[in-house]
């Protein structure tokens, strides 16, 4: 067995500018090592990053392996990811029965029931960020008009937040998300956004609501199962999950159709066939655009990959490599609407994998037809060389995307 002793990489690689593929140095590590890396983290601490489909699986499943956020041992890949702010309190930090709990408390709200009965809501909000880019002319930025306020006001709506309020908690969303040197900055949007969230808690002890903020303050809350702090952090991370990938993945996923035209038309014949399945399924493969890994730490000494994560150590799961795994999906780096095969693990696997799936699914599935289909001929309005990417993120993707189409 390989041991933690031999020669670490630096983690993570600048993903630099490109919005679509992860750096290729972990490709490297790969085909030298194999799907299980050891490398060194920005503390100076040493960590195992997973790259390889099916360590990636067998370990998102291995109860042997701890999400606590708050417990020392927990890898972080930056100081921002290390600050101990709100939503390292959330469920998605818990284990065993604990995180069970939530995740049942949950289950109905994101269930694929609950997820089909929005759709027409869903449509009815696509539909009116259509008229609204098309009354403007034959062109539009595809990410601020359509593909960031589409799940954000879905989110808003099941939460309870005030859509009026975007702006304002879009930028503390993203200060919390950002990749950088300055912690700060992360704890200071972290200690806005709470309070925020908790003065529309107290309202809802006084004025109850029929929203999901709503029904945890007049249900679990009123009976004492879970206190303030836990509907604050539940809101928070359902909040930060609800729409920032969705919306990358909406923008990127239309950026990749757009530059490989083949691809685009191939995409506009299956979704006109209502075989969307595949469409969205390789879309989300192909971005990952959560650049962060599932990370964990090991309870105690775990044999691997022919290597041994040692007890204490920490175990970084990197999605969008995961889903680039030649060992798994034929040409990776390809876009491929009609791919099917193995399933990608852009949302996660196992008890942990993302709660909102069901719903960024049919956010997908609506928009991206709807979308085509209203928008002929659709593509860049600028050099690609031009566009504007998100960097130092731990959601990638463009800040802006151009577009024009025909009458």
């Amino acid at each position: 067995m390989t041991t933690s002793t031999e020669q670490a990489h630096t983690f993570p690689v600048s993903r630099g500018s490109c919005p679509m593929h992860p750096p290729s140095e972990y490709a490297d590590w790969r085909s030298e090592e194999g799907g299980i890396h050891r490398v060194r983290l920005w503390d100076g601490r040493h960590a195992w990053v997973v790259t390889g489909w099916k360590y990636a699986r067998k370990l998102l499943r291995d109860n042997r392996l701890c999400a606590d956020r708050m417990d020392p041992r927990y890898p972080s890949e930056s100081p921002t990811h290390a600050v101990k702010g709100p939503s390292r309190r959330a469920f998605r930090a818990m284990d065993g029965e604990q995180h069970t709990y939530y995740r049942r408390l949950l289950a109905d709200e994101f269930s694929v029931r609950t997820a089909d009965r929005l759709r027409p809501r869903i449509r009815e909000v696509i539909a009116e960020l259509l008229a609204n880019m098309k009354r403007k002319g034959r062109t539009a930025d595809l990410f601020e008009d359509f593909a960031l306020p589409l799940p954000m006001q879905v989110t808003c709506e099941i939460i309870g937040v005030p859509f009026e309020d975007q702006e304002h908690f879009d930028t503390l969303v993203n200060q919390m998300l950002g990749r950088t040197d300055d912690p700060s900055v992360s704890e200071q949007a972290g200690h806005e956004l709470s309070a925020y969230i908790l003065e529309m808690i107290d309202t809802r002890t006084k004025e109850p609501t029929d929203d999901l903020m709503g029904r945890l303050v007049s249900g679990p809350l009123a009976r004492g199962e879970i206190s303030r702090d836990d509907v604050l952090v539940t809101t928070i991370i359902l909040l930060l999950g609800g729409y920032e990938s969705t919306a990358s993945t909406l923008a990127t996923g239309l950026l990749a159709l757009m530059q490989n035209p083949a691809q685009l038309e191939r995409a506009r014949e299956n979704l006109r066939n209502g075989e969307k399945r595949s469409v969205i399924e390789e879309l989300l493969r192909y971005t990952s655009v959560t650049d962060v890994g599932l990370n964990r730490f090991a309870l105690e000494d775990i044999e691997i990959g022919g290597k041994t994560i040692a007890a204490n150590e920490g175990v970084i799961i990197h999605l969008p490599s995961v889903n680039r795994d030649p060992a798994t999906f034929t040409d990776p780096d390809t876009l491929d609407v009609d791919r099917g095969g193995p399933a990608h693990v852009a949302f996660g696997f196992g008890p942990h994998q993302c709660v909102g799936q069901m719903l960024a699914r049919a956010e997908l599935e609506e928009a991206l037809p709807a979308l085509l289909e209203a928008l002929p001929n659709l593509r860049l309005a600028v050099p690609e060389e031009e566009l504007s990417y998100r960097t130092g993120m731990l959601v990638v993707g463009v800040n802006s995307l151009p577009v024009v189409w025909d009458d």
